[in-house]
């Protein structure tokens, strides 16, 4: 009975038909399998696709498939019955079943049925009979893919990084490869009509390609031989191959016979890793940071203040430490690899990285101020065959910690300010540097609690010094103060995470000393001192052997200092016969002779005479007997300093009395009495003359000058060859010849002999009243004393 191998299951593909001559319950039958074959091989495989119904229906059990008998033959081959096995090349064929079975491109079932019927037994009667069906064979199947890996890549210990299954295959090749590198061999085949259809095979993928080793123009195929005809392929690679950009492959082979039945087998092909990848680190400069004065092992940290600056992502986390990230895209002990840490050239000698994490610690303790930051080289070197490196430039930079204090460019200032200047005026400006960084600054400026420093402000940020109101040389010439300068002090949320030591939040302070000295002006007029209003008379007595002789010094005062306060003196009116003569740089007032060889004019001596009215001036003769005559004589003097800036200040003296008696008269006094006659002060008085010139002048100086005023205008009391002027002698500023004790009197005055007594009375009396008072005081407690005793 043949049937095609597409037959359905449940279909019913033979009636068996049996008849039984008994009637009743012994004519009634029904059909089964052969209980006495069961154990044939043939049977078993009948029993696995048909069944017999009791009718006599045989049904189809299971699908028919004659291209797939191995799959029948591992339902039954369970009794260890040997059925079939397959060819070294993958393709089929059926053993032991001898004759039941055709060895062409059909498939025949041979299997025993019997028809029993329903007698009682032992009484049951049957009967057998052998039942051929033959399955004709179609072309519906697809071909069949079978894959092997490259031997050669067997031999590279890479075996383990193969599987395969009904879907997929992996499989593996280096990358770097060149073009033609045979990956794995294909083989296929068409298992109907006994494998002799034709197959193609295609590459669905750009990567791959495959090479047809077998031609299929004069297919064979043997049975007896058990060989099928196989069409093989060598997959191979059409290009380098670059694990790092794609480490996984999917290539789908596609194989079809000639009625368009195809086959799709997907290839997973892994690229295996060569070194061919050096380590490399995230960024090319990569930015540390470290406080200085850290001790010995702080670890380094990155610099998170920047970004795409090499500032982040150039450190990786390991636990609590930080150490530098080297990436190797190579896997596997290439992507393995060890770091060093370089100076120079040479392994660094102040900072240490750990060979594995990339943690990086200090071997020394660092200033800033000596040294701000260090560049290194960071040194990736990979395990592989041959090992490979990498490079990066590590910049350390050392944190700046404020342990330093500001420091003056001088540790004394010296400025100079002219008097009188407004206020506000710009005195000079301090300067003061702090080498730490910026981050501590600006500095700033202020004074110390001096007392100078208060007619004075300081800007705390330029350090600029100014006058609070003018200044006054005359009341102080000089200013000693004291500025500070400091640096800022940093808020304690910017202190540093590992630096607990607070050392940020110390804020120092600098010192140093100004000095401001007030430039004089010349603002002040000179002072008469000698003469004054009080001490303005001058009596002397000369013959014609005086002229020359010292009268007196002119004394004149000027609070300012240098050539402002440098005094000469000058004689304005009054001397018109030139019969006095003024040194103008020490204001020594003098009798003089304008014809005399020795009191010519030099360069410290005035004019003799007034040079207003020169017509006055006398003969020789003249003058000579002016030596005879007794006169009086008020002169005006000039006192001027030497200022310039902003000019010289000059002060008038108009009322020096000069009464000069001739040593023939009697008494000076007769001079006195008869000046009011005298319409010009400037003529001469005749008068009965004194015996001698000390006589006058110390009668005259002892009625005009009382003792309280004797030291404010000092006449030459005696006449020596010690206190002749002699004119060139070059007489300096200031260079008093007479003595203290010749500025003194040698007599008291009335008034200081009655003060004196008066003093003394005073003195006596007051001892007497506490001696008084002591005596009533104890007359008192003894009075007490005794009225007490009666009572007791």
């Amino acid at each position: 009975m043949p049937i095609a191998e597409t037959t359905p299951v449940g279909s019913t593909v033979l009636l068996l038909n049996a008849t039984d001559l008994d009637s009743g319950i012994n004519g009634i039958f029904h059909f089964s399998f052969s209980k006495d074959h069961y154990w044939q091989p043939a049977e078993k495989i009948a029993r696995h696709y048909f069944d017999i119904r009791p009718n006599g229906q045989i049904i189809v059990k299971q699908p028919l498939n004659v291209d797939k008998l191995d799959q029948i033959n591992s339902h039954i081959n369970h009794n260890n019955n040997k059925i079939v096995l397959p060819n070294v090349r993958g393709a089929y064929q059926l053993k032991d079943i001898d004759e039941n079975i055709s060895k062409d491109a059909n498939v025949q079932f041979r299997f025993r049925a019997v028809v029993e019927d329903e007698a009682t037994r032992p009484y049951t009667r049957s009967s057998e009979a052998t039942v051929i069906i033959l399955v004709t064979d179609e072309n519906d199947e697809p071909p069949i893919i079978s894959l092997l890996p490259n031997p050669e890549l067997i031999s590279s210990n890479a075996l383990d990084t193969v599987t395969t299954s009904n879907s997929f295959s992996y499989f593996w090749v280096f990358e770097n490869q060149p073009v033609g590198t045979i990956v794995a061999t294909a083989q296929a085949y068409d298992p109907d009509f006994g494998g002799q259809d034709q197959v193609e095979c295609n590459l669905k993928d750009s990567n791959f390609s495959l090479i047809r080793l077998t031609s299929q123009a004069q297919p064979e195929f043997d049975r007896n031989t058990e060989v099928n005809l196989l069409t093989e392929y060598h997959l191979i690679t059409a290009r380098i191959l670059d694990r790092e950009s794609t480490s996984h492959q999917v290539v789908t082979i596609v194989c079809s016979d000639m009625v368009g039945h195809y086959t799709e087998r997907n290839i997973t092909i892994r690229i295996l890793d060569q070194n061919d990848n050096r380590p490399k680190f995230s960024h090319e400069i990569l930015y540390l940071q470290v406080d200085e004065n850290a001790p010995y092992g702080t670890q380094v940290r990155q610099q998170s203040q920047k970004v795409n600056k090499g500032y982040f992502n150039n450190v990786h986390q390991t636990g609590s430490s930080q150490g530098l990230l080297a990436t190797d895209l190579d896997i596997g002990i290439n992507s393995q690899m060890t770091l060093f840490l370089l100076e120079d050239g040479v392994n660094s000698t102040k900072f240490k990285i750990d060979s594995h994490t990339g943690i990086i610690t200090t071997m020394d303790m660092f200033d800033r101020e000596v040294k701000e930051k260090y560049t290194l080289t960071a040194l990736a070197v990979d395990h592989g065959n041959p090992p490979l490196s990498g490079t990066a430039t590590v910049q350390i930079i050392i944190n700046d910690l404020n342990d330093n204090e500001p420091v003056f460019s001088t540790n004394n200032y010296t400025f100079h300010l002219q008097e009188n200047q407004a206020r506000s005026t710009i005195v000079g400006q301090v300067n003061a540097t702090d080498i730490d960084s910026s981050a501590y600054g600006p500095l700033e400026y202020s004074f110390a609690n001096d007392p100078d420093s208060v007619n004075f402000t300081i800007d705390k940020i330029t350090g600029i010094i100014r006058n609070r109101q003018p200044l006054d040389r005359e009341e102080k010439s000089q200013y000693i103060f004291r500025v500070l300068v400091k640096d800022t002090k940093i808020k304690s949320s910017e202190f540093s995470s590992i630096n607990k030591l607070n050392s940020r939040s110390i804020q120092y302070t600098g010192t140093s000393t100004v000095t401001v000295i007030v430039d004089d002006v010349n603002d002040n007029w000179p002072v008469f001192i000698s003469p004054n209003s009080t001490a303005n008379t001058l009596a002397i007595a000369l013959d014609q052997k005086t002229t020359g002789y010292k009268l007196a010094y002119i004394q004149a005062e000027d609070k300012d200092e240098g050539n402002n306060g440098l005094i000469t003196y000058n004689i304005l009116t009054g001397n018109n016969y030139g019969l006095f003569g003024l040194d103008s740089t020490s204001g020594l007032l003098y009798l003089s002779n304008p014809f005399s060889d020795n009191n010519k004019l030099n360069d410290h001596s005035n004019e003799l005479y007034d040079s207003s009215n020169t017509s006055n001036l006398p003969t020789k003769d003249e003058f000579d007997s002016l030596l005879h005559k007794s006169s009086m004589h008020i002169l005006t003097l000039e006192a001027c300093d030497q200022g310039k800036d902003p000019k010289p200040r000059c002060t008038l003296y108009n009322n020096l009395k000069i009464m000069i008696q001739n040593n023939k008269e009697k008494d000076i006094h007769n001079l006195e009495s008869k000046q009011s006659q005298y319409h010009s002060p400037n003529q001469f008085i005749n008068a009965p003359g004194l015996t001698s010139a000390e006589t006058i002048v110390s009668s005259a100086f002892k009625q005009n000058h009382p003792s309280h005023i004797q030291n404010n205008f000092n006449p030459i009391q005696e006449f020596s060859n010690d206190n002749l002027y002699q004119k060139g002698t070059g007489l300096t500023y200031g260079n008093l010849l007479m003595s203290k004790q010749n500025h003194r009197l040698n007599s008291y005055t009335t008034n200081d002999i009655m003060v004196t007594c008066l003093s003394i009375i005073f003195a006596l009396v007051l001892i007497a009243t506490l001696i008084l008072v002591c005596l009533v005081r104890r007359r008192i407690v003894s009075f007490k004393t005794q009225t007490k005793k009666p009572g007791k």
